[in-house]
């Protein structure tokens, strides 16, 4: 694109003209220059052909006369001593991305770095891959890390000075594997190794140390100091390695221990096979025979002596059983005579409680005959009381009938001389008397036309009083 503008680029025609003093020294600035005019002629077949052979030709030149020059200080490039191999031919894109599985952390590094090794063993050869795999000791995912200590375990000693340079005796879970590896390919030639790391080690990566001095006889003395000095894991590890030599002080230092622990000498000298743990172990175990043996008579005796009380025991249980039987025969026998004495109990109280029973229903009926007795003769009282009362009531109410009827009589009459107000009191009396008069009430109480009269009859009554009183008084007030 934009190569048909080239012929009117006045910078292209610019450097053209400056290449031409240069075309007489050299073929190579002619062969540049005769391109530039072909790509500044209009008459140019192939415009975008001829720039890219023209740019080719530039960067060839430029790349074989060109220097480069750097501000910094040039340091020379380490390289592993006597190693068999130091680059491997492959491409950059597979070694970068094994290289970044090995040193980076990140989900599905642990199976492409496996599927990598099982594939493509070769790539391992590679002394940058070498130095990954020692910085992935200390990967973040531990089974990384584990797996790349079993391969490295199979190298030679040429990868000892990758794992010695930069190693940090205070450092962590990365260090302890490193010793791990050392102690797998040199062993025993790495011993100033050990111990020069040893003067500041601290943790796991100390027990790693001293785990690693039993590979060299001579540290013995050492050993068997750490074996005082040392405390918890660190002293476990020195008296671990201090089996694993063949010498007569390691020899009585366990003999000496097997006589306060002997469990724990056991752990420590189980798995080796130095001369002195077989012998120490057949002593252990004619020993403990020995110590079974008197075990067993102790056991015996206190058996015999468990017979003899056992026997004891069941002569003194038949004993009390007996004794209890015949207890147990003697509570049974007075149970009976106790159960006979309650039985005949039992059928004198139910024969008490039939005759209780009896006489009590006796004197219940007699109750009940005069309460009702006493009942009849209070009703018979209550009715003769309320017929003398009803006799009363109707005499009083005929005598009262009567004196009013007298007085309507006496009012009639005098309402002839004294005026209107004896005539309204003798009309007053005269209702007073009919409402008084027994006869008409028993005659008209039963008629329905009347049942509201008598609803208010006691009203009627007092009102006819009041206003008889009312008249006396008025008449009175006229005399």
């Amino acid at each position: 694109a934009g190569t048909g503008l080239l012929s009117e680029d006045f910078r292209l025609k610019r450097a053209a003209e400056a290449m031409k003093p240069l075309e007489a020294s050299s073929p190579v600035f002619a062969k540049i220059g005769q391109l530039m005019n072909a790509l500044l002629s209009p008459d140019c077949p192939n415009p975008s052909g001829a720039l890219l052979d023209t740019i080719t030709l530039v960067d060839a030149v430029i790349c074989t006369l060109g220097s480069v020059d750097l501000a910094e200080d040039v340091q020379p490039v380490e390289m592993v001593q006597n190693a068999k191999s130091i680059v491997v031919n492959a491409p950059h894109s597979e070694l970068k991305n094994l290289l970044d599985a090995l040193t980076t952390s990140g989900s599905g590094h642990y199976n492409f770095v496996y599927n990598a090794h099982q594939t493509n063993p070769e790539l391992f050869q590679d002394y940058r891959i070498k130095y990954a795999l020692i910085q992935a000791l200390g990967a973040t995912y531990s089974e990384l890390a584990d797996l790349v200590e079993t391969w490295l375990k199979k190298e030679d000693e040429s990868i000892l000075v990758l794992l010695m340079r930069d190693f940090d005796p205070k450092g962590k879970k990365e260090m302890v594997r490193r010793v791990h590896v050392i102690e797998s390919i040199a062993g025993a030639q790495a011993n100033d190794f050990y111990l020069k790391m040893l003067e500041n080690a601290q943790k796991e990566i100390r027990q790693a140390l001293i785990r690693a001095l039993h590979n060299e006889p001579e540290n013995i003395e050492l050993l068997l100091d750490m074996t005082k000095s040392e405390k918890g894991k660190n002293k476990q590890m020195a008296i671990r390695s201090l089996a694993d030599i063949e010498d007569q002080r390691s020899y009585e230092f366990f003999h000496n221990m097997a006589e306060k622990k002997p469990q724990e000498v056991l752990g420590y000298i189980q798995m080796v096979s130095t001369d002195w743990a077989s012998k120490l172990l057949t002593e252990m175990f004619y020993k403990a025979l020995a110590e079974i043996e008197r075990m067993r008579e102790k056991e015996e005796r206190a058996l015999q002596a468990e017979r003899e009380r056992e026997e004891a025991k069941r002569a003194q249980e038949e004993a009390e059983r007996s004794r209890l039987l015949q207890e147990e025969k003697r509570r049974k026998e007075a149970e009976q005579l106790a159960q006979i004495e309650k039985d005949r109990q039992i059928k004198y109280q139910q024969a008490f409680d039939v005759e209780k029973a009896k006489e009590s229903a006796r004197l219940e009926a007699a109750r009940e005959s005069e309460n009702k007795i006493r009942q009849e003769k209070s009703e018979k009282v209550q009715n003769t009381a309320k017929k003398v009362f009803v006799v009363v009531k109707t005499i009083i109410l005929w005598i009262v009938t009567v004196l009013l009827l007298l007085m309507s009589i006496a009012s009639f009459e005098s309402s002839m001389t004294s005026g209107l107000p004896y005539v309204l009191a003798g009309i007053n009396m005269f209702l007073l008397a009919v409402m008084a008069c027994p006869l008409i009430t028993k005659k008209t109480k039963e008629l329905p036309q009347l049942q509201q009269y008598y609803k208010y009859k006691k009203i009627i009554v007092i009102a006819a009083v009041v206003l008889f009183l009312v008249i006396a008084a008025y008449a009175g007030s006229k005399m």
